[in-house]
């Protein structure tokens, strides 16, 4: 087994040990834990994992587009910045 898979396994109870902790903070639709579900996603891919890997990834995909915070990002990026307006 290669160091990376080592390390990679290791992390897998981090990932789920971090979920659990922003879950409970911020709730179980926020992008702060879909954030967690992708980088969880992309772990579990690497450890060809691949149907646990795509659960996650969808539910993070799902919560980043159905998020107020989300949105609110969105809006703010299609705003853009006011001082690099062409004059």
């Amino acid at each position: 087994m290669s160091v990376r898979r080592r390390a990679a396994r290791k992390a897998g109870p981090l990932f789920v040990r971090c979920l659990a902790l922003k879950e409970r903070l911020f709730g179980p639709n926020h992008t702060e834990v879909a954030d967690v579900l992708i980088g969880y996603a992309r772990l579990l891919q690497l450890l060809s994992r691949k149907w646990e890997a795509s659960k996650m990834l969808g539910r993070g995909h799902t919560i980043s587009v159905n998020s107020p915070d989300a949105q609110a990002n969105r809006m703010t990026v299609a705003v853009g910045d006011p001082r690099r307006a062409k004059r």
